[in-house]
């Protein structure tokens, strides 16, 4: 008891101005008059700016409160977003790796697992740069290849590095076959995402869809590696040879990983 007197006695001053202002209050928003009508607006005002922009008042203090919950719920929004997005890429992941697998299982050839660390389109040469090298047993002109078909070949090796050229590269050449009649043709770079069929007479029969692959008339690249389908299939009139365009299905600028083929033991042995 002694304890909250002293309270009281310590704070008498503070104690006496507050019910000093309450009681002003009080009279000030009991009278009507004109000049007290003009200060309970500023007081309305004042208050109204406090309790939207301070807080101050207890009915308004679960507004801080549900500000913070909600600036914690965007949070975890977020968080839980990403995690998402991270799951995502694992299963693209997981479903591009077991199609690898399933490519090297049913194949009789040697692959060694490259992954791509560069990707230039834009130079002299259209190229992949390969965490792999010759400590790991590549060499030069090994084909490289993906179960969607040809990527391209083995350019340059370092001890731990590889350089690919791509198929897209205006300096690659291969010799094709069409799977359906088994016309031969060399197989180059047009431009874009396309490549151009060329030495195929014009007499051959050559139809919109047909698949493209490898004729393995070759020492680099074995038969049966799928290049892609063809696009168009049109007679020249200002040669012998027909003009036909070729859209392989790889997406060259999103490869991550590709198989260097180490041997060719297997020879006609690729997977369809």
């Amino acid at each position: 008891m002694r304890y909250y007197s002293q309270y009281l006695y310590d704070f008498k001053e503070f104690i006496v101005l507050f019910i000093c202002i309450f009681i002003s209050l009080i009279l000030i928003f009991s009278n009507d008059d004109t000049n007290i009508n003009a200060i309970k607006i500023a007081a309305i005002n004042a208050k109204g700016f406090l309790v939207e922009n301070y807080l101050i008042t207890p009915e308004f203090s679960n507004k801080a409160k549900m500000k913070k919950q909600i600036q914690f719920l965007r949070t975890q929004n977020t968080s839980l977003a990403l995690e998402n997005s991270r799951m995502r890429n694992a299963i693209v992941e997981n479903k591009r790796l077991r199609s690898l697998i399933f490519f090297i299982r049913e194949s009789k050839f040697d692959f060694k697992v490259g992954k791509v660390i560069g990707i230039d389109r834009t130079g002299f040469m259209n190229q992949l740069l390969l965490d792999i090298g010759m400590k790991q047993g590549i060499e030069r002109e090994m084909p490289v290849v993906l179960p969607e078909g040809l990527v391209g070949k083995i350019y340059e090796t370092a001890d731990d590095y590889a350089v690919c050229q791509l198929l897209l590269d205006k300096n690659f050449r291969v010799s094709v076959k069409v799977v359906r009649n088994s016309v031969k043709g060399i197989l180059t770079w047009e431009n874009g995402d396309t490549m151009l069929l060329t030495q195929v007479p014009n007499r051959a029969r050559i139809e919109v869809g047909d698949s493209v692959m490898t004729s393995g008339f070759s020492r680099i690249f074995p038969e049966g590696i799928f290049v892609g389908k063809v696009l168009e299939a049109n007679d020249s009139k200002r040669s012998i040879f027909m003009k036909i365009t070729v859209k392989p299905e790889l997406n060259f600028s999103r490869l991550e990983e590709v198989l260097i083929l180490t041997n060719q033991d297997g020879k006609n042995q690729f997977p369809e």
